[in-house]
């Protein structure tokens, strides 16, 4: 299965189960996989702005009529549910820092042995950043101090994922895909 249909299934099942997600206390959801698919990761909202955001950048007929149905779909859980959506946002984002920092703090411990994960562990970043309008001014401010810690250590190069996602990432606000440890 193509990487635009991984991502389409994804949030197919994911809206499912958002409205459920969103009243929940769960941060991590997980998200029935159909059989024959990689396991699907679990329903965050981080996850899911990450899936659409891919699937925007595929720009096939069919994929485009696709994403515009679903966020839509998408918008009208997040209109009505707009506090909760937010709070779990806020939490996420939290979470996602705390995993970033410890990412970081391994970096900086062992370079050599952490630099290689780079272009994975970035992920989370890029999760940061499609929740960074609901984070709390301490994480914030946190984020900054992890920011200027990474550049020291950032290489520029060219972008690190797969080509065809560059337009949905583009260096102004994702320098950290534009780089190696």
């Amino acid at each position: 299965m193509s990487k635009p249909q991984d991502d389409l299934s994804y949030i197919r099942a994911s809206l499912e189960e958002l409205e459920t997600y969103l009243l929940s206390k769960d941060l991590f959801w997980p998200v029935s996989t159909p059989a024959g698919m990689r396991t699907f990761p679990k329903l965050t909202l981080g996850n899911l702005l990450l899936a659409i955001k891919k699937l925007n950048a595929y720009t096939g007929p069919a994929v485009q009529r696709e994403y515009s149905q679903i966020t839509g779909d998408v918008e009208v859980i997040h209109n009505k549910w707009t506090t909760a959506w937010e709070n779990k946002a806020s939490r996420e984002f939290g979470s996602r820092l705390r995993q970033w920092t410890h990412y970081l703090n391994d970096l900086q411990k062992n370079e050599e042995t952490h630099a290689p994960y780079y272009p994975f562990e970035i992920r989370v970043r890029v999760l940061i950043a499609l929740l960074d309008e609901f984070a709390a001014a301490d994480d914030q401010q946190a984020l900054t101090q992890l920011d200027v810690a990474l550049q020291a250590k950032l290489t520029r190069s060219v972008f690190i994922w797969e080509p065809e996602l560059q337009p949905e990432f583009p260096q102004d606000k994702f320098w950290f895909l534009y780089g190696k440890i």
